[in-house]
C-alpha cells in the first residue's frame, strides 16, 4: 500500500488496534498493509522506525459501515515486535477502569497524522496530539442527531470557543484516544467518526474501547504481555545494560590506574641517578 493508512496503537508483540472502517471504506486487504511502529516524521526514517507487513485483519463481526457501530480492527503482525524505548505496547483497560477513564469531563489525548486545518487538505507530515475533554454522551447524541450514537461510542472535543477548537480529523482515524492514570496511559478510545473538524457544537466521536475488552482478549490473550509487564522487563533491561555500562566503567578506571601507576614507574626509571647508575657497566 503507499501513502498514509491511518493510526493505530500497538497492544502486543503481535497486535496492532485500530478502527474497523480503515480497511472497509478503503478496500484493503492484510497483504496490502504495512505496520510502520516507532514513527514520527512520514518524510524521513529514523533509526528505531520498524516497519512490520500485516498477516491479518480481524474486524468485528458487528461493524456497522452505515453507523459506524463497533468500528474496531484488530491487526495480526506478520512477526512479533521488539519492544524499545521507542516501541512499547499501550494498557488495555479492564472494563470498570475504561469505563471509569471516560465519564463526562474526564480529559484524554488524541494523536495522529490527520489535517490539521479543519478540513479534508494535506496530512500532517509529523505525529500530533491534542488534549480532548470527554463530552456529555446525551447532548453530544443531541448534537448528531441525524446520525446514530451507540453505546459504543463516546464524544470529545477539546477547547470551549468556537475559534480555540482541538478536535481529529480526517487522517486521524484509527488513532488511539489515550487517559493517563496512576502513571500508565491506557488506550480508551478508536478515532471513528465525526462531521467535519473543529466545530464547537459537533464533537468528534470515538468507539469505546472498554466494550470490546473481551473480544480483543479472545484474539490476542495468548499473546498478551501486559503494560506492567512491559514497564517491568523494559525496566530489568535497562537495569542490566546500566549494570554492563557501570562494570565497563570500573574496568576502564582499573586501567587507568594500572596505566598511571606503570607510567609513574617509567618516570622513575628516567629520572632516578641511582638508579640509572647502576645499569651503566
Amino acid at each position: 500500500m503507499q501513502g498514509p493508512f491511518c493510526g493505530g496503537a500497538l497492544l502486543s508483540r503481535r497486535f496492532v488496534l485500530t478502527a474497523a472502517h480503515c480497511s472497509q471504506e478503503m478496500g484493503y486487504n492484510a497483504n496490502q498493509i504495512e505496520v510502520r511502529l516507532g514513527e514520527y516524521n512520514t518524510s524521513s526514517t529514523e533509526s528505531y522506525e520498524r516497519t512490520i507487513d500485516a498477516a491479518e485483519l480481524i474486524r468485528h463481526p458487528n461493524y456497522n459501515p452505515d453507523t459506524f457501530d463497533s468500528d474496531i480492527l484488530l491487526i495480526r503482525l506478520a512477526e512479533p515486535v521488539i519492544f524499545s524505548d521507542y516501541i512499547v505496547p499501550i494498557c488495555l483497560p479492564s472494563e470498570l477502569r475504561g469505563e471509569t477513564l471516560l465519564q463526562t469531563g474526564k480529559r484524554g489525548t488524541v494523536a495522529g497524522w490527520g489535517s490539521t486545518d479543519g478540513t479534508q487538505g494535506d496530512h500532517s507530515n509529523v505525529l500530533k496530539k491534542a488534549k480532548l475533554t470527554i463530552r456529555d454522551f446525551s447532548t453530544c447524541s443531541d448534537q448528531h442527531s441525524r446520525y446514530t450514537l451507540t453505546s459504543n461510542m463516546f464524544c470529545a472535543l477539546g477547547g470551549n470557543r468556537a475559534t480555540n477548537v482541538r478536535d481529529a480529523c480526517n487522517g486521524d482515524s484509527g488513532g488511539p484516544f489515550i487517559v493517563e492514570s496512576e502513571e500508565r496511559s491506557y488506550v480508551v478510545g478508536i478515532v471513528s467518526w465525526g462531521v467535519g473538524c473543529g466545530d464547537i457544537n459537533r464533537p468528534g466521536v470515538y468507539t469505546r474501547v472498554s466494550r470490546f475488552r473481551s473480544w480483543i482478549l479472545q484474539h490476542i490473550n495468548a499473546d498478551l504481555q501486559t503494560c506492567e509487564e512491559t514497564s517491568f522487563q523494559i525496566g530489568e533491561d535497562l537495569n542490566q545494560d546500566q549494570s554492563k555500562i557501570q562494570s565497563l566503567e570500573d574496568q576502564v578506571q582499573s586501567l587507568e590506574s594500572q596505566l598511571e601507576m606503570f607510567q609513574s614507574q617509567d618516570e622513575n626509571v628516567c629520572t632516578t641517578p641511582n638508579h640509572i647508575s647502576h645499569q651503566l657497566p
